[in-house]
């Protein structure tokens, strides 16, 4: 790996990014000519950074990376740059016009770069502005008080999730009046961040923008590798603003079940309809548009997604898919490769920028001619110019000609399309430098899907390979990032298309791949239970896929057993999480094909997990019925641990069942049983559920409803946190919350569902996470703030239905948040419960604890 440079300072920096205005437009006017004014631009910026004690990061093509540990310094050279480029004479059509932005934050070293978010922020600020204007943040005008700023107020910026409170440094002498910024202006939406520039698409991103403005299905179509996904995300981050509604990325790149596509979508705008009529009626009010990206795969899926828009009347679609959709009112832009030959060639401004990433003193110039064969030969495909690019740390572009050769390890099926195979090529060109091991570590990989922890590929490739690892994440045929629980190693989409077709990932593969995640699932099941539960929900989030590609091969092979193995095993994972669908989904399916229904241990463990999601979901009496068939399997086995767990399910089931008027059993009699059982085997996280359900059961059961004594409660807190049960504990104290709330003790109440919102993120439960915020949208509008109350209210409302359950039935009426508020004041809490339901779900959180000062 890299070694980190020495020169680079750490702590707390100022961070520097400029670029050039129209540099695509100076090329075309300046043609051989730009090469002399991008040096002098270069030149000027160099010498100024010299001089003001910045150190130059790294630049790509026009643009300029830097970093000052002098707040003040970097602000003084951000305007003598400007003040030097405005004095010199440039030829006629080609005044350089350069955007800077400054950003002082956390300087964090990743091998021999800069990371984090303080970077990001800073080349966001710097995108925002214009040609001859110092951008900066409010970091960078308290630091610098000496210098005359302008309030541009705030802004929200691509990829961030907070707005930015921008300035502008007017720089003595020169033009201080510039067009609005370019910013996002605050639209909801879950763009991600963009790395890198785009290079060599002005034109199709202008036509796009037209076309977007122009129809509702637009579908950008092009080989793999052809840069459909950068381009629609830039072009959606452009267009946000003109979508009150924001703009949303739906990536389907993880799906390959066309059944999933709606409910996928429905994941992402938070709709807890995911049928053709009822994500419409979500998707009907304001305009909205949608990225949905990757749909090659799904492309069956077209006539539902064509139904939902029929519905959904301002509702944009911007796709990205190798085949067109085929329905009415789909406009088709083909995605070409980027232009390889004459005097202004994209593609040899890709290939330079990106060889200058790999190696910084990459002299374009000196190897112009072979640069242009090499990207000619490469058919101008942007990944196939990225891969050759990388390589230029070992290899002269000439050399990578070579090797990639005119025709060599060109495809010969007729089908494939010729831009297909220059992409082949070039990952094949990759593939046979490597050696066997490494062959075989990709072969490996290529089972996964989104990535593997060292460990998982170690157990399927059958043998350590780490120093494998090392070599493909440098030759960039493997992608390292951070898990939550590690570094996780995933292939480009080229590279994991080129392994599968040559059958590296063979059947063995995939049986030792499914092997793996069954015992992970098998491992899951008791921590998720306990004190290291929040660690094992990580190990699963990052593994989620990989989950469901194991489940999917159990059900195509008939392995329905371990099916309901994994399901009753890693249930409460889908639950925390916000995945009751999905977890729904699974266990359709598997009882759906399990034909013979036969009383085996492995389907009541699949029964468990469905009465929970019934639970869940306030339908006790199939609850009911699927704890009772598991009940009588358990029995029959003699299994007396699953029969107490059973017994402490079923029990509040029938409790709050009989609430409703539904006889469906006698929750004391099952109550006691559990108490019995769980007394015999001393287990004291079940003795703590146990008395937790008397007490509910005692309250459902009162001839008036009554509160809760706070002091029973207590004391099933107090056995919860010595059974090392921090869910139980956040149940407890919203069971305490709704008890006070009903008490009118909305002060204390608030406290109590702030320690619940708290102990619920500590377990990584966002359901009861959801809850919580709940109860506190309730405590803030009685304690005089209706407005902040109605926006929790459609928070967790939004929130709630994300998950795919509701909020749990309340043991004594409790009038709802959004009607307390309306009572308040009226429309303006409609309103403000609409907008709530908008947030994001950290974004209400934050609101929540904001409200009292936390």
């Amino acid at each position: 790996m890299p070694s980190p440079r020495a020169d680079l300072p750490t702590g707390t920096v100022t961070f520097f990014f400029s670029d050039v205005q129209d540099s695509t437009g100076l090329l075309q006017r300046l043609a051989t000519g730009y090469k002399d004014v991008l040096e002098r631009h270069a030149e000027i910026i160099r010498a100024v950074l010299a001089e003001r004690g910045g150190v130059e990061v790294s630049t790509e093509g026009d643009s300029f990376f830097a970093v000052f540990t002098s707040t003040a310094e970097a602000a003084a050279a951000a305007c003598e740059i400007q003040q030097h480029l405005a004095e010199t004479d440039w030829p006629e059509g080609g005044v350089v016009a350069v955007r800077i932005g400054l950003h002082t934050g956390t300087a964090d070293l990743g091998h021999d770069n800069y990371i984090g978010i303080d970077v990001n922020r800073a080349a966001r600020i710097s995108s925002a502005g214009h040609g001859g204007q110092v951008v900066v943040s409010d970091a960078v005008r308290a630091l610098a008080p000496a210098w005359d700023f302008s309030d541009l107020g705030a802004h929200a910026l691509k990829g961030l999730e907070r707005a930015e409170h921008l300035f502008q440094l007017n720089v003595p002498g020169l033009p201080q009046t510039f067009p609005p910024l370019r910013s996002q202006s605050g639209r909801p939406n879950n763009l991600p961040a963009l790395a890198s520039r785009l290079l060599g698409r002005e034109a199709e991103k202008a036509h796009l923008e037209e076309l977007v403005d122009g129809h509702r299905l637009v579908t950008i179509t092009g080989p793999g590798g052809i840069g459909k996904t950068r381009l629609a995300l830039e072009v959606a981050g452009d267009v946000l603003s003109r979508f009150d509604q924001g703009a949303f990325l739906v990536d389907l790149a993880p799906i390959d079940d066309p059944e999933l596509v709606l409910p996928e979508i429905a994941s992402t705008v938070g709709s807890d309809r995911a049928d053709t009529a009822g994500l419409a009626a979500t998707l009907q009010g304001g305009a909205r548009l949608l990225l949905l990206d990757n749909f090659e795969q799904v492309i069956s899926a077209a006539p539902q997604l064509a139904s939902v828009m029929e519905g959904a009347g301002p509702l944009k679609l911007l796709i990205t898919s190798q085949v067109p959709l085929r329905v009415d009112g789909e406009v088709v832009f083909r995605l070409d490769p980027l232009a390889a030959s004459g005097d202004v060639s994209p593609a040899v401004e890709l290939f330079t920028a990106r060889a200058e990433q790999a190696d910084p003193a990459f002299d374009g110039a000196a190897h112009a001619e072979d640069v242009l064969a090499l990207v000619e030969a490469l058919d101008g495909v942007p990944l196939a110019i990225e891969l050759a690019a990388a390589r230029v740390n070992v290899l002269t572009p000439a050399q990578i000609r070579e090797r990639i050769g005119t025709g060599v390890l060109k495809t010969s099926r007729s089908d494939a399309p010729d831009r297909h195979r220059s992409l082949s090529a070039a990952v094949a060109w990759s593939y046979q430098l490597l050696t066997a091991d490494q062959q075989e570590t990709l072969g490996a990989l290529s089972v996964f899907r989104g990535g593997a922890s060292l460990e998982a590929l170690e157990s399927v490739a059958g043998r350590d390979p780490l120093d494998d690892l090392a070599e493909l994440v440098d030759r960039s045929l493997v992608q390292s990032e951070a898990g939550t629980v590690g570094k996780r190693f995933d292939l480009l989409a080229p590279v994991q298309l080129f392994v599968t077709e040559r059958g590296n990932d063979d059947d063995e593969l995939r049986a030792r791949h499914a092997e793996f995640f069954q015992r992970v699932s098998a491992d899951a099941h008791e921590p998720l239970e306990g004190d290291s539960r929040v660690q094992w929900l990580a190990i699963l989030s990052d593994d989620h896929e990989n989950l469901s590609a194991t489940l999917d091969r159990l059900l195509v092979n008939r392995g329905i057993e371990q099916g309901y193995d994994m399901l009753g095993s890693i249930w409460r994972f889908f639950h925390s999480t916000g995945r009751l669908n999905e977890l729904e989904l699974w266990l359709g399916r598997f009882f759906g094909v399990d034909e013979s229904a036969e009383p085996t241990l492995s389907r009541a463990r699949a029964l468990i997990a469905r009465a929970a999601l019934f639970y869940w979901r306030s339908e006790w009496q199939q609850c009911v019925a699927d704890y009772h068939e598991a009940l009588t399997i358990a029995e029959a086995a003699e299994d007396r641990l699953m029969i107490a767990e059973i017994l402490a399910g079923l029990a509040p089931a029938q409790g709050l069942a009989m609430a409703r008027g539904e006889m469906v059993g006698d929750p004391f009699a099952t109550m006691n049983r559990a108490h019995a059982m769980f007394a015999e085997l001393n287990d004291p996280l079940g003795l703590a559920a146990v008395e937790f359900g008397r007490l509910m059961m005692g309250a459902l059961s009162a001839p008036e409803p009554a509160p809760i004594e706070r002091e029973h409660l207590d004391r099933i807190i107090a056995l919860y946190e010595q059974a090392g049960m921090l869910m139980g504990v956040a149940h407890t104290q919203l069971q305490l919350t709704e008890s006070l709330i009903a008490q009118n003790e909305y002060a204390e109440a608030r406290e109590v569902a702030l320690t619940a919102l708290d102990t619920a993120e500590r377990a990584g439960d966002t359901f009861s996470m959801t809850w919580a915020l709940r109860w506190l949208a309730v405590t803030t509008v009685e304690l005089g703030d209706p407005v902040a109350g109605a926006l929790l209210a459609g928070a967790a409302d939004a929130a709630v239905k994300r998950t795919g359950g509701s909020f749990p039935q309340p043991l004594i009426p409790i009038t709802p948040p959004e009607e307390r508020a309306n009572v308040a004041i009226g429309r303006q809490a409609d309103e403000a419960f609409a907008e709530g339901s908008q947030m994001g779900f950290a974004q209400a959180v934050r609101l929540a604890r904001e409200a009292v000062g936390r």
